[in-house]
């Protein structure tokens, strides 16, 4: 069917929480087009990798020399404390991102245990939703039919890694919040503690599940129209500490958050460069090898280190088809120096042996050990939408190019009404800096 009907407003690649709209029936794939400039990709095994001009190394989209990849991917982004003597210590502290406030919601449970391996090797049995039979419903009352995908754009199993480059690692300092933080994988001592109150460098690891229906993946939620895929992201923080006040800290606005991204894929090779300053149209674009699972089948997730990074593996019980990757330095992934932004090929390991309480993430605005959460907060479904605006994206230095043009700039929907807001319509500005209505 012709995709007016799915696409996401280009308005919220802008706004504080990323919002999908959709006009109540999902969408094929294959909604945009990608023109390739003809360039073949190559391995990159330099020991430091200079930025991309477009690249995910602030997962939000806000900084200030780069361009993002994937606008969308903010939806998809861990929500940090702010950092800094006053803020970081106390752990009360919003996170702005170049002047953005970022937090959402991400309601989990954690797991919490002090048993040897709780920490770095786990098991999940799962049944992936299935989509109701009837139309999704575009008004608030009466009875309502939501897809999975307007209830949540990823569910997902979480994990602390170790990251040395990330915070409280930081650069412009060798001593206070900030400084170096070597973590040593696998290993208790990385938390924070009153000998070492800020713990060591430490990121994020989410295995992300897609609801089908709303593609195409690189501008959409969605990798089919009717079936899941997953990918593991790896958000680290970056960091620069006064030279003068090694307790004042703050994020680099270049790279604050950047992000390591690949498919499960049934291969293990990751679709296009997972690292935050080389990935591209083909990383966020499922492929042929990508790993997908229908609604209803049953699958069996692993999670667990080896010997040259953590691998995240799936196996579908009802098709018997299994994907994985490996955050391994010879996959592509890299660490980022929090000074420059430049990149290291590197292993990303598990960073406790268990998961007892203190061990987490220390600088996530959530309790980050080993979790199961839901991102939320970021669909609307539409009556109508106007205002074609197409969405171009060109990927520097290739010189690929992405077209959408059923993105438009106005949804107008019944939920507009609710809690006193216009029902005429939500109407963002052309770079989706902004919305009103």
């Amino acid at each position: 069917m012709k995709n007016a009907r799915s696409k996401l407003l280009l308005a919220m690649a802008g706004g504080a929480a990323v919002v999908y709209a959709s006009i109540g029936v999902p969408t094929s794939t294959g909604a945009g087009i990608y023109t390739s400039a003809g360039h073949a990709p190559g391995a990159h095994t330099a020991a430091s990798v200079t930025p991309n001009p477009t690249n995910s190394l602030d997962c939000n989209g806000y900084s200030q020399s780069y361009k993002p990849v994937k606008p969308g991917l903010k939806a998809l982004c861990v929500d940090p404390k702010a950092v800094g003597h006053s803020y970081y210590s106390q752990g009360n502290g919003r996170f702005y991102d170049n002047g953005h406030y970022v937090g959402h919601d991400e309601p989990a449970v954690k797991f919490e245990s002090g048993a040897t391996g709780s920490g770095n090797n786990m098991t999940y049995f799962m049944q992936l939703p299935t989509d109701p039979s009837g139309q999704p419903t575009t008004s608030p009352t009466g009875t309502t039919t939501s897809n999975q995908a307007e209830l949540t754009p990823a569910f997902w199993f979480g994990l602390p890694l170790c990251d040395s480059n990330s915070w409280p690692s930081a650069s412009g300092s060798s001593g206070g919040l900030g400084g170096s933080h070597p973590c040593t994988p696998n290993s208790d001592a990385n938390a924070p503690s009153q000998t070492n109150p800020s713990g060591n460098g430490s990121a994020a690891m989410e295995l992300q599940f897609y609801p089908p229906g709303y593609g195409p993946s690189f501008d959409g939620i969605s990798c089919d129209p009717t079936k899941y895929c997953a990918a593991l992201n790896i958000d680290s923080f970056a960091n620069i500490c006064s030279a003068n006040d090694p307790n004042i800290c703050s994020a680099n606005a270049n790279c604050a958050e950047p992000v390591n991204y690949a498919f499960l894929t049934l291969d293990g090779a990751p679709t296009g460069p997972p690292s935050p300053q080389l990935n591209s149209y083909s990383t966020f674009s499922a492929n042929t090898n990508t790993l997908k699972m229908g609604q209803g089948d049953s699958i069996r997730t692993s999670i667990f280190d080896t010997a040259h990074g953590i691998e995240t593996k799936i196996d579908d019980l009802t098709t018997g088809q299994s994907g994985f990757m490996i955050a391994s330095a010879s996959n592509g992934f890299m660490n980022t120096n929090p000074s420059d932004c430049s990149g290291t090929p590197y292993d990303f390991h598990a960073e406790y042996n268990t998961a007892a309480q203190g061990n987490v993430v220390p600088w996530t605005a959530l309790e980050f050990g080993v979790l199961v959460s839901n991102e939320l907060g970021h669909f609307e479904p539409c009556s109508s939408i106007s205002n074609t605006l197409p969405y171009t994206a060109t990927f520097s230095p290739s010189g690929d190019v992405f077209h959408d043009n059923s993105a438009a700039q106005t949804c107008t929907s019944a939920f507009e009404a609710q809690g006193g807001a216009s029902s005429t319509g939500e109407t963002c500005n052309a770079n989706g800096s902004s919305c009103t209505g």
